[in-house]
Parts: structure tokens; C-alpha cells; sequence
């Protein structure tokens, strides 16, 4: 038969693993918290990692797509630089044109103020040829006159005729007057106040006679 000590031994083993039974109990409840607890934050880190993955993916398009845009910068970057340097050149340009044109209006203002003087001339120039222009020709003979005319109203031209054995021939800036053929000859052969000029068939006549 078991000894008091022996039963004593075996209550006090009894209680021993009766009391770490409840405490191993109350850890595994623990643990269980623990490992809910793990668990929901294991899914809160897969839904985290497949999130990252997604802006991961969007992040290297992203990426991709600055990239281009930094290249493409860079070109716009490089024209403009190239574009400063042409407006520069422009701006001298047009610095210049500026100061051109500004010689010239300045030229201009002298020569419209030489011009008002030249038309103020002009003008009384003009007046005078106008008054000169109005004015009336006429030939005069010994008996009348020609009808008046005027250059205001149009061309003018008079016309000098011959008779009794006169003619005029006109060309270019001359008009002449001279005896017809028929008037000439007459005179040209008409004999000297003393005959002599006469021919010998003329001196015969008078002989005759």
C-alpha cells in the first residue's frame, strides 16, 4: 500500500500539473488571439503587397511615361535655347531697322516739309500756266482777224493760205511764202527796163514791131 508521503507526493504532482494545465490553457488562449491577430494582419499585408504591386506596375509606367516627357522636355528645351539665340539675333535686327526707319521718318519730315514748299510752288505755277493756258489767239491782217482760241479748250492751229500768185508750204517749224510756178516764170522772164536781157528772137520782135 502507498505510503502517506506517497500520496502526498502524487496530490501535490496532481496540483502541479493541474495549475501549469491552466496556465498552459491560458497561453493557448492567448496564443490564439495572437495568432487571429497574425492572421488578420498577414491578409492586411498581402492586400498591402498586392496594392504595391499594383502602384508598382502604375509606378513604372509613370516612370516610363517621365521619362519620355524629361526627353521630350529637353528637346523643347534645346529649341527654345536655339529660338533665344535667333529672336536675339532678331532683336539686334529690328534695333537696327528701328534706328533705320527712325533716319528716314526723320528725312521723310524734312522732305514733306521741302515738298508743302514745292507744291506751294507748283501751285502757283500751275495758277500761272492755267491764266496763261486761257489766254486768247488771233492773227490779225491787214483787214481782220482770225476767231479766238484757246489751248484750255484744245489744240490750236491756223492756217495761212496764198492767192494771186502767192502759196504757203508748211513743214516742221516753218511756213513759207513764196510766188506760184505760174507767177515766178512771169517775173522770171520778164524783160529788164533797157531789154537787156533780151534774147535774140526777142530782139527780133522788138524789131518787128
Amino acid at each position: 500500500a502507498a505510503t502517506e508521503d506517497q500520496l502526498k507526493h502524487v496530490d501535490d504532482q496532481v496540483a502541479e500539473n493541474k495549475a501549469n494545465i491552466a496556465d498552459n490553457t491560458a497561453k493557448i488562449g492567448k496564443n490564439t488571439d495572437t495568432i487571429a491577430d497574425n492572421k488578420q494582419k498577414i491578409a492586411d499585408n498581402k492586400a498591402t503587397i498586392n496594392k504595391n504591386t499594383g502602384d508598382i506596375a502604375t509606378n513604372k509606367d509613370n516612370i516610363a511615361d517621365n521619362k519620355q516627357k524629361i526627353a521630350d522636355n529637353k528637346a523643347a528645351i534645346d529649341k527654345n535655347a536655339g529660338d533665344i539665340v535667333t529672336n536675339k539675333d532678331n532683336i539686334a535686327a529690328n534695333k537696327q531697322n528701328i534706328a533705320d526707319n527712325k533716319a528716314a521718318i526723320t528725312k521723310n519730315t524734312s522732305d514733306i516739309a521741302t515738298n508743302k514748299d514745292n507744291i506751294a510752288t507748283n501751285k502757283a505755277n500751275i495758277d500761272k500756266n492755267t491764266t496763261a493756258i486761257a489766254r486768247k489767239i488771233s492773227l490779225g491782217g491787214n483787214t481782220g482777224s482770225t476767231d479766238e482760241k484757246s489751248l484750255s479748250t484744245g489744240d490750236v492751229k491756223f492756217n495761212i493760205k496764198g492767192q494771186n500768185g502767192i502759196v504757203t508750204e508748211a513743214n516742221g517749224d516753218d511756213v513759207t511764202v513764196k510766188l506760184d510756178d505760174a507767177t515766178a516764170n512771169k517775173i522770171n522772164n520778164a524783160a529788164n527796163t533797157d531789154l537787156s536781157n533780151l534774147t535774140d528772137a526777142g530782139k527780133q520782135q522788138v524789131k518787128d514791131l
